[in-house]
């Protein structure tokens, strides 16, 4: 007995510097995916599918899903491309006693969802439960899932670290098909597929797995890389000077905004106050139509079914005003050709006195002979 405790002094401190070394020592600095639920995104889903439910709680900034008598799955809708990342959240499961859970009853299980590929339908879940245990599964194709953490209970392994009806934060670790998993800051275990007989998982999607009668409420999900990541996911990495300089333009672009939103308010309310100035007049041409027709009133009902009465007189008086001036202009061109004719007549009358002293003339000088 006590050579034993010999060898365990004398071994357990290489055994802790050989787990040290064998530690993920990347550091995820560059965050790819980031979600406060602080409003309402597509990436989450918000529905209602029988007994099943995944809402915002705008009010607490948490994201609130809950199944009674299935299994209930809700995928993060983002395209992941990473293979090694640091990925963080925080959940609190509903208090049991709020949900009437029975001795002998199975606690709430509530999983993250890790690398899933809906073609192979291959991934990882990590799935905590109401009875502060732990376990990992792999699942593959349509096959039964593999669980791969070990005990007598159903592979669950009880965790010091995990807080029943608290929030707690799981942070797991991804690298070269190693993973590292710890619960409210505190290392759990860690797990090399490859010795597991599991080929590098393939970039799939994320998401979260709860089993029957299991509320929970996400506060956030955050996903990191290592400084070298350039995949589809990389955002900007700006200085203090880039990002002065931005929010900079944001303001003058915000102020040009609202000047333009002002001068375009101007524009309408003068375009409103010239459209009730037609309208103001439109509706004193109108009110004076009426008032005139109102006047014409007693003559409709005077004409009975002579509808056309007025018109078929306008059209009288216009054709009788056509015909007189017509007249006036033949009497005119008559006029015209009775003092032509005056006039010639009066010139005949000369012509012809102008003849007469002519012949008497001749006749005296004649009789003088």
């Amino acid at each position: 007995m006590n050579l034993l405790k010999i060898l365990i002094f004398f071994l357990l401190p290489y055994t802790m510097l050989w787990g040290q070394k064998n530690m993920i020592e990347e550091i995820f600095s560059q965050d790819v995916f980031r979600e406060d639920f602080k409003e309402s995104s597509e990436k989450f889903p918000t529905e209602q599918i029988g007994d099943k439910f995944a809402i915002l709680l705008e009010a607490e900034d948490q994201y609130f899903i809950g199944t009674e008598k299935s299994n209930y799955t809700v995928m993060v809708n983002w395209e992941n491309d990473l293979t090694e990342f640091e990925l963080r959240t925080v959940l609190k499961m509903a208090p049991e006693e709020k949900l009437s859970i029975l001795p002998g009853q199975t606690p709430q299980i509530a999983g993250i969802i890790m690398q899933y590929n809906p073609d192979t339908q291959e991934g990882l879940i990590f799935e905590i439960n109401s009875f502060k245990k732990y376990r990992l599964v792999y699942m593959k194709n349509d096959s039964k899932n593999r669980n791969l953490t070990y005990s007598k209970d159903n592979d669950w392994v009880k965790s010091e670290n995990f807080k029943k009806n608290k929030r707690n934060e799981i942070r797991i670790k991804s690298k070269e098909n190693k993973f590292e998993f710890y619960i409210n800051g505190e290392f759990e275990f860690k797990i090399d597929l490859n010795k597991k007989r599991i080929d590098s998982l393939s970039a799939g999607r994320f998401g979260f797995h709860l089993g029957p009668q299991t509320k929970i409420k996400i506060d956030y999900l955050y996903i990191s890389a290592s400084q070298n990541y350039t995949g589809i996911n990389q955002l900007l990495n700006l200085t203090e000077e880039e990002i002065k300089a931005i929010i900079s333009e944001n303001i003058k672009l915000k102020e040009k905004k609202e000047s333009d939103e002002i001068k375009e308010i101007e524009d309408l309310k003068q375009v409103i106050r010239l459209v009730e100035t037609q309208l103001k007049e439109l509706y004193q041409i109108n009110d004076s139509l009426i008032k005139k027709n109102l006047e014409l009133e007693p003559f409709r009902e005077l004409m009975g079914d002579n509808k056309d009465f007025i018109y078929t007189l306008s059209k009288d008086l216009e054709n009788e005003i056509k015909s007189t001036t017509t007249l006036k202009e033949q009497n005119k061109t008559l006029i015209d050709s009775i003092e032509i004719l005056h006039i010639n007549q009066k010139l005949f009358k000369l012509e012809y006195l102008k003849a007469i002293e002519s012949i008497r003339g001749e006749n005296k000088k004649d009789t003088i002979e």
